[in-house]
């Protein structure tokens, strides 16, 4: 919508691990989305410049770590105002994100806008370092903003779902809708 991007991910994971947190949370279990907000000028450029966003997501460890966010590019800082929510499923976790706009300044989302992205998941089944990513991106490279894929903004309206009205149901058997 006009004031956030959301996504929400289902990770299937035999192992969930996560025991980092801050600038560090992507050497546990992470999601890492990367945007080009202006990809069309920085076609040729291989590394990040001041139009291009990475923040990495923790689902947490559902105890005593919390899920959350951190933006790796360019403020080094958890964004503001991004709610981050997770479920441990039986053989993983859901993560549900939402990230106000004003994260990404400069850049204004429009209708049919293309931007530079790709979204990573990183597993790290209780090693040291990352073990998979499995990523959008053909080539997978943080740091290479030339390997990134592209999403395509689409203003869907207003979409609600319309509460509808309780048809009046048949008295069950053995019941009658009169008070006599």
């Amino acid at each position: 919508d006009d004031d956030n991007f959301y996504f929400v991910v289902q990770v299937v994971d035999d192992v969930p691990n996560q025991k980092y947190t801050g600038n560090q949370l992507n050497k546990g279990d992470s999601i890492t989305i990367v945007f080009d907000t202006e990809l069309e000028e920085d076609m040729q450029i291989p590394f990040y410049s001041s139009d291009d966003y990475q923040i990495d997501f923790s689902p947490g460890n559902f105890s005593d770590i919390f899920a959350e966010s951190f933006m790796k590019w360019p403020s080094s800082a958890p964004p503001r105002g991004v709610n981050v929510a997770s479920i441990k499923l039986a053989n993983g976790y859901l993560l549900e994100v939402s990230i106000p706009w004003y994260n990404f300044p400069n850049y204004i989302p429009n209708d049919e806008d293309v931007l530079g992205f790709t979204i990573s998941i990183l597993d790290t089944d209780n090693l040291e370092s990352t073990e998979i990513v499995i990523s959008s991106s053909k080539i997978f490279d943080f740091n290479n903003v030339s390997t990134l894929g592209t999403i395509v903004l689409v203003d869907a309206g207003n979409i609600q779902i319309d509460e509808e009205e309780p048809e009046d149901e048949p008295a069950a058997e053995g019941t009658t809708g009169s008070t006599d």
